[in-house]
């Protein structure tokens, strides 16, 4: 696996993708008449053990990000990426909803958050490095947001489904950055899940069933694209200052 993955590593990227994308599915075709909820803490946590599975027998515990544990100052470059779930919390529409609910909701963020770092920003992340640091994020994050088309599959709203696999690339591209930058995955996967509860909360439930409205369209796009434009400016920075180095 580890040689597919240097020696072509774009197909490696995307095969990895179908099969997560497959963790899902599966228990959609195996328990059709399951409620939505035991489906998608199955559908998750079949995503964590394959993430775990994946980067254990690469053998990337470190160069997934996971064996480096955040310091003070790493947090420093991913506080951009801190703005979204801050500006959720703030202006986002929280329904009643019960103890128990939060907690399964926390629980399918936390698990999703951890299971799209690891593939995307981890693995993924680390396949497409060799390639360079700009054309790994690029492609990383492209396929990480065309991803989110499988969302389709649940109900949920076609429209609402595009504005997602945009702002899962933006969102993909901005979190490389920091990730490559640091060399830690664990902040990503604390504003991810932090990002997936308020939206579930928010939305009441997991899928976004309804037509969004057009500043609902326009407004996370246009948060999005500075937060992104940060990530490029880190990226190139850290290169610049990786060929200096090495100049002298």
């Amino acid at each position: 696996m580890r040689q597919r993955s240097v020696s072509r590593p774009l197909l490696f990227v995307v095969l990895v993708s179908v099969i997560f994308m497959l963790c899902h599915l599966l228990w959609r075709w195996c328990l059709p008449g399951a409620d939505e909820e035991t489906r998608s803490l199955l559908e998750k946590a079949t995503s964590c053990l394959f993430a775990l599975a994946l980067t254990w027998r690469l053998g990337w515990w470190r160069g997934a990000g996971l064996a480096v544990a955040p310091r003070a100052r790493s947090w420093l470059p991913f506080l951009p990426l801190a703005v979204i779930p801050a500006l959720m919390l703030a202006f986002s529409e929280f329904g009643p909803a019960t103890a128990g609910r939060l907690l399964f909701l926390a629980a399918v963020a936390l698990m999703t958050g951890f299971a799209e770092e690891v593939v995307f920003r981890g693995v993924a992340l680390r396949a497409l490095l060799p390639g360079g640091a700009l054309r790994a994020a690029v492609l990383s994050s492209a396929i990480f947001g065309l991803l989110h088309l499988a969302n389709l599959a649940s109900g949920a709203d076609p429209v609402a489904t595009g504005l997602q696999v945009v702002f899962a690339g933006l969102f993909g591209f901005a979190a490389a950055a920091p990730r490559l930058v640091t060399g830690t995955l664990w902040p990503l996967v604390a504003i991810h899940a932090l990002q997936d509860f308020l939206a579930f909360w928010s939305a009441g439930g997991l899928a976004e069933k309804a037509t969004p409205k057009a500043g609902e369209v326009v407004a996370p796009l246009v948060i999005m694209l500075p937060i992104a434009g940060f990530g490029l400016w880190l990226l190139r920075r850290s290169a610049r200052a990786g060929a200096g180095e090495q100049a002298g």
